[in-house]
């Protein structure tokens, strides 16, 4: 997993003057599951894709402050656009090192300000940048006008008992006609005294409801981090580009600022199988980690290179997997891929095939129909131990035999078969569940399908 760094380039003439330039770059290679930062302090981001870091990937927990939604916030009137107001700070808040008490400057064009100073900066900018207030954190810095009809508003509120101050920004509107989407985001604070750190620093949760990056006309919206000399912080977004290893802005994301170091702890399977077959090799895993995963991929390794055996995503549930095109001979091992979210994915296990295992008795088996649901064409593979008569018939709901798909001899061994979606006349069926059946030697096996149209 890589990391990024932020560089700080010094410019000076003869004559004394000095202009100091900072420039991010990437050290290592990340994707949307790597941690960004941290900068030159130590804040470093982590959102929803960061699973590999449990202890603080934050999760997305939303409590509605707009009152005009039913929620309990207190709203924060800004009678004119482009406003900024001083509001109270529940509790001493350190940001950078420095501890901030009394009140913040808040924006209703997406951030904060523990700079209570009048500098004021409309259009958003990158960050850090000397333009706009100092110290700022940016949930979503775009140009919103709150007096537009259709706005929610800005509300905030405080929990003591969670040690939380929260401000959401509802249902915001951009000042341009042309950019029609509203967004609905919120900051949270925690208290330091409450929710402690090793820096005293206190941690930042940004949560995005409903947001669509589309201000196209004024380099998108900025959303990061700065100190107060703004010399130093975290740019997660700006001009509708991404720093690598923030996952894309958009409903359901969250994101923690935070000086906390993370450990990684990747995702692993408990277990991780492979027996070979006359007709293959089967993979069987297990697994216990409560992480998300939206499914799996399994790379065939061999002495020629790697590529994917499953030629679709499986599904989450699936737990096992036979490679038909598995090589008989030479070097063979599989690699288990978990997809999580925002698609990360993990190298969750590897196993390699014992040739001297040797070939195993085929198993009698009606696999998994694929794909499933279907909109038509459903593919059946399956396996007779021994060869004989055998019928594989797909049914209804009701029990009522739609098609023969098989019946007669069989040899023993692997074979496939497909179903169009149609009945023994020729009619296509309706859209409903679809039972297959496999007999053979007093043997049943059955497999559902569902059909879609």
């Amino acid at each position: 997993v890589g990391t990024g760094l932020t560089l700080r380039f010094v410019a000076t003439t003869n004559e004394g003057l000095s202009q100091t330039i900072l420039a991010s770059t990437i050290v290592g290679s990340m994707d949307a599951g790597a941690p960004v930062g941290p900068d030159n302090y130590g804040y470093r981001a982590l959102d929803s894709a960061d699973l590999d870091y449990p202890a603080l990937a934050p999760e997305y927990r939303w409590h509605e402050l707009d009152t005009n939604l039913g929620g309990d916030g207190v709203e924060i009137p800004f009678i004119t656009d482009n406003a900024v107001v001083l509001i109270d700070l529940p509790f001493d808040f350190t940001y950078y090192g420095a501890t901030y008490s009394g009140q913040i400057r808040l924006s209703e064009n997406g951030w904060i300000s523990f700079d209570t100073n009048d500098e004021y900066e409309f259009y958003n900018w990158p960050i850090p940048n000397s333009h706009g207030n100092h110290s700022m954190v940016c949930a979503f810095w775009d140009n919103f006008d709150p007096s537009l009809e259709g706005t929610g508003g800005v509300f905030t509120s405080y929990d003591s008992d969670a040690g939380t101050f929260t401000i959401e920004w509802s249902a915001m509107r951009h000042y341009r006609p042309e950019i029609v989407e509203t967004q609905t985001f919120q900051m949270v604070l925690h208290d330091p005294a409450v929710h402690t750190t090793t820096t005293g620093d206190g941690d930042i949760l940004l949560l995005y409801r409903q947001v669509a990056n589309t201000d196209y006309v004024r380099q998108y919206a900025t959303i990061g981090l700065e100190n107060d000399s703004e010399t130093d912080g975290l740019q997660l977004s700006y001009a509708n580009i991404n720093t690598p290893g923030m996952a894309p802005v958009g409903p359901g994301l969250a994101v923690l600022l935070t000086t906390e170091v993370p450990v990684r702890v990747p995702y692993v399977t408990d277990s991780f199988n492979a027996e070979r077959r006359i007709n293959g090799v089967a993979l069987t895993w297990t697994v216990s980690d409560t992480r998300p995963v939206v499914g799996w991929r399994v790379r065939r390794l061999t002495d020629d290179g790697s590529e994917f055996a499953t030629e679709e995503i499986l599904s989450a549930a699936a737990r096992e997997f036979i490679d038909f095109n598995a090589p008989a001979e030479g070097s063979l091992s599989y690699q288990l891929e978990a997809v999580h979210p925002y698609d990360h994915v993990n190298r969750a296990a590897l196993v390699a095939v014992d040739e001297a295992v040797g070939v195993r008795p085929v198993r009698f088996a009606l696999h998994p129909v694929r794909p499933n649901p279907s909109s038509g064409q459903a593919d059946l593979a399956f396996a007779l131990p021994q060869g004989g008569p055998a019928s594989l018939r797909v049914f209804d709901a009701a029990g009522r035999l739609v098609k023969t798909l098989l019946s007669g001899d069989v040899a023993e061994g692997p074979g496939q078969t497909v179903w169009n979606g149609r009945n023994d006349s020729g009619h296509e069926v309706g859209a409903g569940v679809y039972f297959f059946r496999l007999e053979s030697r007093g043997r049943v096996e059955t497999r559902k399908l569902l059909l879609v149209r």
